[in-house]
């Protein structure tokens, strides 16, 4: 595991001395902390997500979290924490308590550059499979049998505007994965892209990059790749219709090549809106294996506000993994979920939620499997605390 450790040295000295150089000049600063609270019931009708035993059980959710912000002219720092307790009424060895925490750092030291930092440690019983939104880490669309899991991921982002239709971004990410069970394949990847941007019009902007890719496994051959592609986001003129797609070529080094894809369209009106998003890429076998593997995701989710204090949605998603050579993984996996939240008070929301999940494994690794998932959950949040 020596290997996958060295990113997250490097992120921390990098924190620190973009920490340090941004803070200068800042003497007049907004520093605010907001706390909330979390207490659910869930209902789990496949705890160990097997496809012969299945095991049920009811827990008790608390979910504790808080938000600190640091708003200069020059500088924004966001920090938060959230943690989960998960209490079984039965599967008592199964109480755990996961832990997410993550930083945000902006700095614009110079009007034409832009530098962003983010990094999230992640510590769960288990990945969720998809995720609909950026905070919650998600295992390319894998779902694994319940297992600790430890995701760091740290990103560094740099853009300059060399004019004012011209731009030129350069970034990198590194994400490391450490699982509880040795069956399972621990992995760091590192991603470094540039990307020029052209702003057509107002309304439309082109852009062309690269991107190299180097999947490094605890047991297995490193994967290099090198992705070209080219895209193009447009808005419409009452900015209620976004469009954003690019279409590329992935190659593996000593390998063959694939087509990828990254395509989305955004659709708001006065009750809600619709998504529509399709990827197709590079994946990193989700834990099951350490052989180049080419990932697909279709998602769409729909929202539509049911009164002033209520709204509903439904969100799905299909994904898909497969070996780029040798025929060891093909892992299709489906998954539904509906649910509505409203606020109750000023400070608390309540949300109902219900969730399908199914995966089918055909190749040599894998599980077979469905699961039912239940919930109500209310959150009781305060308002900002100036400090």
């Amino acid at each position: 595991m020596r290997r996958l450790q060295y990113g997250g040295q490097y992120g921390k000295v990098a924190w620190m001395l973009l920490f340090i150089i941004s803070l200068i000049n800042e003497s007049e600063a907004s520093v605010t902390f907001t706390p909330s609270i979390s207490i659910g019931e869930r209902y789990n009708d496949n705890l160990l997500f097997s496809g012969t035993v299945q095991k049920s059980d009811f827990a008790t959710i608390i979910s504790p979290a808080g938000m600190f912000t640091y708003e200069g002219k020059q500088l924004t720092l966001s920090c938060r924490y959230e943690g989960t307790g998960e209490f079984y009424l039965y599967n008592k060895d199964f109480n755990k308590y996961s832990q997410n925490a993550s930083l945000s750092l902006f700095t614009q030291t110079f009007k034409e550059l832009d530098v962003r930092l983010t990094e999230s440690v992640t510590y769960t019983p288990e990945l969720s499979p998809f995720s609909f939104d950026t905070v919650r880490e998600s295992n390319e669309g894998i779902q694994l049998a319940r297992g600790d899991t430890l995701r760091n991921r740290a990103a560094l982002a740099v853009s300059y505007n060399w004019f004012p239709e011209v731009n030129m971004a350069l970034s990198y990410t590194n994400i490391i994965t450490s699982y509880e069970a040795p069956a399972l394949q621990d992995s760091a990847v590192h991603n470094t892209s540039l990307q020029m941007g052209y702003q057509w019009s107002a309304r439309t902007r082109w852009m062309i990059s690269y991107r190299n890719g180097a999947a490094i496994y605890d047991r297995g051959n490193d994967i290099i790749t090198h992705q070209f592609s080219i895209g193009t986001g447009h808005q419409s003129m009452n900015n209620t219709l976004s469009l954003n797609g690019n279409l590329g070529i992935v190659l593996y080094e000593g390998e063959s090549r694939e087509l990828t894809a990254d395509i989305s369209i955004m659709k708001s009106y006065e009750s809600g809106s619709i998504f529509l998003g399709y990827t197709r890429g590079v994946g990193t076998g989700g834990g099951l294996s350490a052989a180049s593997t080419i990932n697909q995701n279709l998602s769409g989710r729909i929202t539509e506000k049911l009164g002033n204090n209520t709204s509903a949605y439904m969100q799905l998603a299909y994904g898909q993994n497969e070996s780029v050579s040798a025929g060891t993984m093909q892992i299709s996996s489906y998954n539904g979920s509906v649910g509505i939240n409203t606020k109750l008070l000023s400070w608390l929301d309540g949300s109902i939620t219900y969730t399908y999940f199914k995966q089918d494994a055909e190749g040599t690794t894998g599980t077979d499997g469905e699961r039912n998932l239940a919930m109500i959950t209310l959150t009781a949040a305060s308002l900002p605390w100036r400090l």
